[in-house]
């Protein structure tokens, strides 16, 4: 199947810049796809039909499970003014995505991307070119060609007209096979404009508030009409001047949040429907929704092949656990993963790492919000230094390493998350050795190589060869490969990451105890505070903070120490790397001498004891 470099859709109203279009250290045509989708978005909120889509994308979501029949016959009717609006869509997408290319990147690189048009979107160009005088700013360019297309989108009837038409499936589609054919219409106007039959006439503009009270009237918002209200409120309450400002200061980041860089709908469309022994498979992704052929036992296995193709079967729930016990990884949209049991809604993964993918803004940053307190870890790829269009932004609870959050994004909304919760500090890039220890839940540096170089294989579409350095998932893999190659070659204990990894931060919460550590760079070193005992050091903790502040205070040693919280987790991973002849630990009791206890007392409930 042919690549798709991009896509808008009405339905959910996103646009999509896959980040299988990643070129090492050429942007180009990363910027030109993102511009060309987000001039979709722009053009249905400014014209008429646009509009009308969103308010019945609105209507559509809002609509319950119960009435289906009314759902449809939004479905329905949407199919049709996107169908007819398409064509339309894609000569405002194309001319606008030259403009601004010439704005930006320069002449040269609008000429190279002009000839990879096809002849009818070349021919329309020439024909908005012809209209205008090439002095021109670039700025009154693009306005003429919006102002043409959003009068092509305005159809030629009253508010009360078009609403009657669109409870019409049958009439809609005649209207705009004919009188209300949007491309001929652009043509007509064009010709017009040319012989300044209309330079200075004055723009027909629908009433869309009227339109929508029409559209309420005839029972097509039904579910949605509470915000018409809203719409109401806020236009009495707020000075017109302050929303043209606010519009001018976060419309273009609220364009930018709807773009996407992996759509598992985009990866379902590309997908060939394959009988693969799962079982066999180093991993896989799982979807409940898949809706192919068993309505009420719909999983969906999902893979990428050899070749880089995207491959899925539906199987049964008895496959499924079949295929889950044996596999290496799983990986599952966040849309079925239960934040609260932090754990894939619809099958169990006991001991194998799941990735959770993230594929908008709005879910990450909102997730974000949830849990952004807690004690977290973060790894994004390529610092600034790298001349990169797209990321992969990397974050954990420290107590679940074998649960990650996978945020594929577009470098700047990667960025903009970063600055937005304060992440700088704690971010660390792929380029890190540091940034294994976010991966420990994964084994050994080979097993972390092997389960990223699967998951970066499916997130991109592409199969990792290790040869072509413009392959996306090669790019992605390299991001790694350092300091997994550093990391391997260096003498290290065995489940040296998995021990740094549970460091505790300073954002941890005590279960109990607390400690003093050294900390370098803002990084805590796994060094421990120790009380010397017949010749053996032994790992002292205080049952609370004061008492480890006040010890810090008379033992200059640990200047550069600071005061830790000790979790249930740290604890058992610190279990189990004391070495044999050291399995005791040092409990310090207020002002006097600590006292030592096997390792092995430690409980849940061993305070409570005390």
């Amino acid at each position: 199947m042919e690549k798709i470099t991009g896509s808008y859709n009405p339905f959910e109203g996103r646009v999509t810049n896959p980040i299988s279009n990643m070129k090492a250290s050429d942007v180009r045509i990363d910027y030109s796809t993102f511009i060309h989708e987000i001039q979709h978005l722009h053009f249905n909120l400014f014209s008429v039909i646009g509009k009308i889509i969103e308010v019945l994308r609105i209507e559509r979501k809002w609509t319950p499970e119960t009435d289906g029949s009314h759902r449809i016959q939004i479905e329905d009717t949407m199919n049709i003014l996107c169908e007819s609006f398409r064509g339309l869509q894609e000569i405002y997408a194309n001319s606008m995505e030259l403009l601004w290319l010439a704005d930006y990147l320069g002449s040269e690189t609008a000429a190279l991307v002009y000839e990879k048009k096809s002849g009818k979107y070349k021919d329309y160009s020439r024909k908005f070119y012809g209209l205008i005088k090439e002095n021109t700013d670039l700025e009154e360019k693009r306005q003429l060609i919006h102002r043409l297309c959003v009068q092509a989108a305005q159809p030629d009837m009253t508010e009360i007209e078009l609403a009657e038409l669109l409870t019409d499936d049958g009439r809609l589609k005649e209207y705009f096979k004919g009188a209300g054919n949007m491309e001929k219409r652009l043509e007509r106007i064009i010709a017009e404009y040319s012989e300044n039959s209309m330079a200075d006439a004055e723009d027909r503009v629908a009433d869309f508030e009227k339109l929508c009270a029409c559209m309420i009237k005839n029972r097509i918002l039904v579910y949605s009409k509470w915000l018409t209200d809203i719409g109401h409120r806020m236009a009495d309450a707020v000075d017109e001047t302050m929303l043209v400002r606010m519009m001018e200061e976060y419309y273009q980041e609220f364009l930018t949040e709807k773009t996407e860089v992996f759509d598992f709908e985009l990866a379902g469309k590309s997908m060939d429907i394959y009988h693969v022994a799962w079982e066999e498979a180093y991993g896989c992704i799982l979807k409940k929704h898949s809706r192919l052929l068993y309505p009420e036992e719909n999983y969906l296995l999902m893979g990428c092949s050899d070749d880089g193709k995207y491959i899925g079967q539906e199987v049964s729930e008895a496959l499924l656990s079949a295929s889950v016990g044996k596999l290496k990884a799983v990986a599952v949209d966040f849309r079925e993963f239960d934040i609260r049991k932090n754990c894939p809604m619809y099958f169990s993964a006991p001991e194998i790492p799941v990735f959770v993918l993230i594929t908008n803004y709005a879910q990450c940053e909102s997730w974000l919000e949830y849990i952004v307190d807690e004690d977290l870890y973060f790894v994004t790829f390529f610092p600034e230094t790298v001349k990169n269009f797209y990321t992969v932004f990397f974050f954990r609870r420290r107590r679940e390493p074998k649960v990650m959050f996978v945020y594929p994004a577009l470098k700047v909304l990667a960025r903009r998350l970063i600055d937005s919760f304060g992440l700088k500090e704690k971010v660390i890039f792929s380029t890190d050795v540091e940034a294994l220890k976010f991966f420990a839940g994964l084994g050994t540096e080979v097993e972390m190589l092997h389960t990223l170089k699967w998951l970066f294989e499916f997130v991109s579409g592409t199969a990792w060869d290790g040869y072509h350095l413009q392959n996306p998932a090669s790019m992605l893999c390299s991001g790694f490969i350092r300091p997994i190659l550093d990391s391997a070659l260096s003498i290290r204990k065995a489940d040296y990451w998995k021990m740094q990894s549970a460091l505790p931060t300073m954002e941890t919460v005590s279960d109990g105890l607390y400690t003093l550590m050294e900390f370098k760079d803002g990084k805590n070193t796994g060094c421990i505070c120790a009380q010397a005992s017949g010749g053996k050091m032994y790992p002292m903790f205080f049952r609370n903070k004061s008492s480890a502040v006040n010890y810090q205070r008379k033992n200059s040693r640990y200047g550069a120490y600071r005061v830790v919280a000790v979790d249930d987790y740290y604890w058992k991973t610190l279990y189990e790397a004391l070495s044999p002849d050291i399995r005791q630990w040092c409990l310090y009791m207020n002002e006097q001498q600590g006292i030592l206890l096997d390792a092995d007392v430690y409980s849940a409930n061993f305070f409570d004891k005390l």
